[in-house]
């Protein structure tokens, strides 16, 4: 609240409660304890994970784990450790993390797209009525679509390709 923001938080320390927690509502970050009586970061980060919530940012905060720890819980994916007595680092790293994480959001919504115009583009080359084909500027074939290859009498693209060498 210090820093500016209106904190809405479940308190879980069971893999369930986080679970459930996780099933209510959309979460922004999770902030985690090293170790709790029945649950711990590592496995909340793996549950995290597990439930496809890749992009929200996880941040450890403990005062009872050395370096060694922190630095395998940052492999496993934790995006930041802040220990107890350094909580003015926390919400710093939580606007880290949240730009951060909008910025995977955006990577990843960026991608689709492409990846979504790729196919569109894939299928109206393949299922085109008009052959359509691209040559280096010497006239070799690069690639040619089906009915390119259909036009001039070959079975597949790949074969008109890999037989015709000059298209002059």
């Amino acid at each position: 609240k210090r820093g500016g923001y209106e904190v809405f938080h479940e308190r879980v320390d069971t893999a369930e409660g986080m679970r459930t927690a996780l099933g209510r509502q959309d979460w922004d970050v999770v902030v985690s304890d090293h170790a709790m009586p029945t649950f711990s970061a590592p496995a909340a980060l793996e549950l995290l994970r597990e439930n496809g919530w890749r992009e929200v940012p996880f941040i450890i905060v403990s005062g009872h784990i050395g370096e060694e720890a922190a630095v395998k819980a940052m492999k496993a994916g934790a995006h930041d450790f802040i220990a107890k007595d350094s909580l003015a680092r926390l919400v710093p790293a939580i606007e880290r993390e949240l730009r951060d994480a909008e910025v995977r959001r955006e990577r990843r919504r960026a991608q689709e797209a492409l990846r979504e115009a790729e196919e569109k583009y894939r299928g109206i080359f393949e299922n085109a009525v008009e052959g359509i084909f691209q040559t280096t500027v010497d006239g070799r074939f690069i690639m040619a679509n089906p009915m390119m290859a259909r036009i001039y009498g070959y079975d597949s693209p790949e074969e008109l390709i890999g037989t015709l060498q000059n298209i002059e």
